[in-house]
């Protein structure tokens, strides 16, 4: 139960890549990229770093419950109003969160080599949430654990970080194809 959420989010970004994969086999869909946004197929090296991101993201997890006890999975469900507001709170806080650090990566040249990675490759793809260097990627899941601990209540409901969880990975992965 402890891996729950872990597992959910690295089965979404499968699913939502998957799903984009989907779309970029189909022309009726075309019109909807960017200028210059071609669909790519995904070559050994790509899926390699899928696996690789994926296992390592699934072991920095289980590490991080080793040494962090994590709160047992609620049983009762939440109230809706519990759920909207720890949903939204989370989402609006990672965003925010994110976007100071995107721009701290692109505006500070001694940490922009850590986020180089995430820009080599030449075109947009779903692919792309997955390509990043370690401490690039470690930054992200770390603000997420940061912000799932974040909630007005004692602890964030586990459906709330469940909601969460599926919201972030659509949102990470929505952004990279170049879809209008």
């Amino acid at each position: 139960a402890a891996m729950a959420e872990a597992l959910l989010a690295t089965l979404a970004f499968a699913v939502w890549i998957a799903l984009y994969r989907v779309a970029d086999r189909m022309p009726a869909l075309r019109h909807l990229r960017f200028a210059g946004a071609k669909a790519v197929r995904r070559q050994d090296a790509a899926r390699r770093n899928s696996w690789v991101m994926g296992l390592g993201y699934l072991f920095a997890i289980w590490l991080l419950h080793c040494v962090k006890t994590k709160p047992p999975l609620h049983v009762a469900p939440p109230s809706a109003r519990r759920l909207g507001v720890e949903v939204a709170c989370g989402i609006l806080a990672y965003d925010v969160l994110e976007f100071c650090m995107h721009l701290l990566v692109h505006r500070c040249q001694r940490v922009a080599n850590i986020h180089s990675v995430h820009h080599a490759q030449a075109r947009l793809n779903a692919f792309a949430v997955l390509s990043h260097s370690p401490l690039d990627a470690f930054q992200q899941v770390a603000l997420n654990v940061l912000v799932q601990n974040l909630s007005p209540w004692p602890t964030k409901h586990s459906l709330s970080r469940f909601v969460h969880n599926l919201l972030i990975t659509y949102m990470l992965t929505e952004i990279q194809p170049g879809y209008d």
